[in-house]
């Protein structure tokens, strides 16, 4: 099977596949270092992600490969359901003229998802909120740990974030070749990604004070263009 309509130039089963494959070592590894909690909150954007897979013709709209890594534009769910916002005119009994409007507003319709070897990014919902608190957490625990200054502009972890999207995307690229799966960046991305969620789920103070201060070293490497 495949979707060339949608940019798709692989066989979706080794797309699966290969998120299949990065499921079992994401998932052990967030259960390792984080815990069963994070490990069910990683497992549920995984359920979700090959959902988007079963889905695709109508989820997935465009994949773009742009040098090291991916571009894809998604439909959410609630747009398929719903249908994106429009106006509907109508006229009351007394002849004025109303509007209405219906449907998902465009911003939450659709989600623009950008994977490569330095970074996973997504526009939607939960991408947003998990960035947001991890960065939040992630100040908060280096304060606590003696740091004056953070050397390295927030916000930090919009380019580490796990959703169902960027799991999508980044399956999609190592399947393809894009992302080499023996990338020691990305192995680290994929990290940052899964502390990212566990700040949100756990709060930095239930999170071992060297894998905060290992990260803050691995991030400071990355937004200088550095290997880890």
């Amino acid at each position: 099977m495949s979707g060339q309509n949608f940019g798709i130039t692989i066989d979706v089963g080794k797309w699966r596949s290969e998120l299949l494959k990065l499921r079992v070592h994401m998932l052990r590894y967030a259960k390792r270092y984080f815990g069963t909690d994070v490990a069910e909150a990683l497992s549920s954007r995984f359920s979700n992600a090959l959902g988007i897979l079963k889905d695709y013709r109508s989820r997935i709209l465009s994949i773009l490969p742009r040098g090291s890594g991916v571009v894809m534009i998604m439909a959410s769910s609630n747009s398929i359901k719903e249908g994106v916002e429009s106006v509907l005119k109508m006229r009351r009994f007394d002849g004025l003229v109303i509007e209405r409007r219906v449907g998902v507003p465009l911003e939450e319709s659709f989600h623009i998802v950008q994977v490569g070897t330095y970074g996973t990014k997504c526009t939607c919902k939960d991408a947003i909120m998990t960035s947001s608190k991890a960065d939040s957490e992630f100040t908060r625990a280096l304060k606590s740990l003696g740091f004056k200054k953070i050397d390295v502009q927030l916000p930090i972890f919009t380019k580490y974030v796990l959703c169902k999207h960027t799991l999508v995307g980044s399956s999609y690229a190592l399947a393809l070749g894009i992302i080499d799966r023996n990338s020691r960046v990305f192995k680290e991305v994929l990290k940052l990604g899964i502390l990212a969620l566990a700040l949100r789920v756990k709060g930095y103070e239930n999170i071992d004070k060297k894998i905060i201060k290992r990260s803050y070293n691995v991030i400071l490497r990355l937004s200088k263009g550095l290997k880890p």
